[in-house]
């Protein structure tokens, strides 16, 4: 692959899978959670998407690229947290943060083997709730920086 971005979604995919067994599906951010009806993925799920790549000069044929990354961590949400939901009920549905600090642990500090990029340092997490399509979702942002040679694009 010529591409840094599709490089990185198919190592990351590989370690994410390799080192939590409990992720049913890793795939591409697509807007897959922007439905109105529950998208068919397995859950839970991890969509990675690019949110923001700005890019430098460091020299005649060369950019610094820092990179924004995100992971939605989905959930089927079919559990109640509430104080006064059973013992067993509120553990199921917290145990979306679990899977989120587990995530989290793998993903932070995380670089590709051959280093084409440096670690994942996380910046962020948010939430967001599709009750209506009954999604549970934790957004989880972290950057990265490579350097790339663009003496390709020259004519």
């Amino acid at each position: 692959m010529n591409s840094v971005f599709s490089q990185f979604i198919t190592d990351v995919s590989a370690h994410i899978a390799e080192s939590m067994p409990e992720i049913a599906w890793i795939d591409q951010y697509l807007g897959q959670d922007q439905t109105r009806i529950r998208p068919t993925l397995a859950y839970p799920a991890v969509l990675i998407d690019f949110d923001r790549t700005e890019y430098s000069m460091t020299g005649e044929a060369n950019q610094l690229a820092e990179c924004r990354i995100s992971f939605r961590l989905l959930f089927d949400n079919y559990a109640s947290s509430a104080q006064k939901a059973p013992e067993k009920t509120r553990a199921t549905a917290f145990h979306l943060y679990a899977v989120e600090k587990k995530l989290v642990d793998i993903l932070h500090n995380w670089q590709p083997d051959d280093g084409y990029m440096q670690p994942l340092v996380r910046v962020s997490s948010a939430s967001q709730n599709r009750n209506d399509i009954g999604l549970k979702i934790r957004i989880l942002s972290f950057t990265t920086a490579w350097n790339e040679d663009i003496s390709f694009y020259k004519l």
